[in-house]
């Protein structure tokens, strides 16, 4: 298991390169099967995998990751919800707002103080 921890951590470095030096900003191919992998992490109930996702979504150029994020925050536990807002804030996408307005409606106190 710590293998492939290490793998994962090493995957997500790389992608984050990708993403920020700008290499994966032409190709939207690439850009979804990244979103898939981060969504697929934030879901994985791993608290390691999730904080590795969100750690890249701020970088993640585009309106589509903002959306995906959006989509599923209400999916996803409390404690991931308020990283997820706290991204979603960094990233400044008003794409989000209507998720984060709904996220102050949470039975989740965190989740309401962090929308």
């Amino acid at each position: 298991m710590a293998l492939l921890l290490k793998r994962f951590r090493f995957a997500l470095l790389v992608v984050g390169v990708l993403v920020t030096s700008g290499l994966l900003t032409g190709t939207a191919g690439a850009q979804d099967e990244i979103i898939k992998l981060v969504m697929d992490e934030l879901k994985s109930g791993e608290p390691e995998r999730q904080t590795g996702a969100i750690a890249i979504v701020r970088d993640i150029p585009g309106e589509a990751i903002t959306k995906a994020l959006a989509d599923e925050l209400p999916a996803l536990s409390p404690a991931v919800q308020v990283q997820v807002l706290s991204a979603l804030a960094d990233r400044g996408d008003a794409a989000a707002l209507p998720a984060v307005i709904e996220a102050t409606k949470s039975p989740d106190e965190s989740v309401r103080v962090a929308a």
